[in-house]
């Protein structure tokens, strides 16, 4: 048999395997859930989120406006990893349990705090995603570009463990709000929850494994530093720091001109250019790239470029714009 048909072949068997699993799967957890006591109503509706597209079950208590989103597709993916269907259907009733029993993210919504933008605005935080990779997601959303980037915002509903919730057009339109308000909010108030944090590479690993318990002894020696973490105090959505009202400018100060390598939506790498002399701008977004494809979650992807900032100029760029500029400057010069 031809490849292509195989691979047909194989997609419809897939597809016909999905479906089976997912009317059973949706029973198992329905029937769990009662047993447990919960009185809910279910709704499957296809969720569309940053980086990530999925068929759900939401699961919404009777009497409450919020339910909590059950990921058929990934939990579907979990089965076909060898898990037993049971040991599926248990994973999806612990993380539904864990989420209708956040109590502040329930109340804030069931008591209208999220229409409210006078008391909702000072938990908004910014977050930086692809803009390509979420073209549609990107169309009910209010957001701002940088470069291939897209930056939109969050209201924190809870901390521990940290919940938030994207900001939409249509929360814009119940609050009364516009996007300018919005970001002009954002910008003032995100870099107070959320401070950012530019902190040496080696100093970071090396703090991380002394929380992981690593003995002085046992760590390895400071080398020579060549690249900077930057982010956030909670470690979510680091990466939206690029967006801060005169954070590149600021780095540039330190460092001089740099590098922005997207390490994940979570943090990014910066490396100046006194330390990347020897390095050639196609290879570190090759470094990037590799990451991406072959180690980071899908659902924490930034992008497959690589950034440069001009402390002279101010201009902030893809690298192969920079490339092109400084080419193009050394032949007219």
């Amino acid at each position: 048999m031809p490849k292509g048909k195989r691979k047909e072949r194989y997609n419809i068997m897939r597809k016909e395997n999905y479906a089976t699993f997912k009317e059973g799967f949706i029973e198992a957890i329905c029937r769990e859930l009662s047993a447990r006591g919960y009185q809910f109503d279910t709704t499957e509706t296809t969720v569309t989120k940053v980086n990530n597209t999925y068929e759900a079950l939401t699961i919404t208590p009777v009497g409450k406006n919020i339910g909590v989103n059950i990921n058929i597709t990934e939990m579907y993916s979990f089965y076909e990893d060898e898990e037993t269907f049971e040991e599926v259907v248990r994973k999806a009733v612990e993380v539904t349990e864990k989420g209708l029993g956040n109590t502040e993210i329930m109340t804030s919504v069931d008591n209208g705090l999220i229409t409210d933008f006078d008391l909702m605005k000072n938990s908004l935080i910014m977050q930086i995603i692809s803009a390509d990779d979420n073209a549609e997601l990107l169309k009910t959303v209010p957001h701002k570009t940088i470069e291939d980037m897209a930056v939109v915002c969050r209201f924190v509903l809870a901390h521990e463990p940290l919940g938030s919730v994207l900001v939409t057009n249509d929360i814009l339109k119940v609050m009364g709000i516009s996007e300018e308000q919005l970001f002009e909010a954002a910008e003032e108030i995100a870099p107070q929850n959320e401070p950012a944090i530019v902190t040496r590479l080696s100093e970071m690993l090396m703090n991380l494994m002394k929380v992981q318990g690593v003995p002085d002894e046992c760590l390895p020696p400071m080398e020579e530093e060549q690249l900077y973490v930057a982010n956030n105090p909670s470690g979510f959505n680091g990466a939206g720091v690029l967006a801060y009202p005169g954070f590149l400018k600021e780095q540039g100060e330190r460092f001089g001109s740099f590098y922005v390598l997207p390490s994940s939506i979570h943090e990014v790498l910066i490396l100046p250019d006194s330390m990347a002399t020897d390095k050639d701008p196609e290879i570190l977004k090759a470094m990037v790239m590799d990451v991406n494809s072959g180690v980071l979650d899908p659902k924490d992807k930034l992008t497959d470029n690589i950034y440069h900032y001009d402390a002279e100029s101010g201009i902030f760029e893809t690298g192969e714009k920079y490339v092109a500029r400084c080419s193009k400057t050394a032949a007219m010069g």
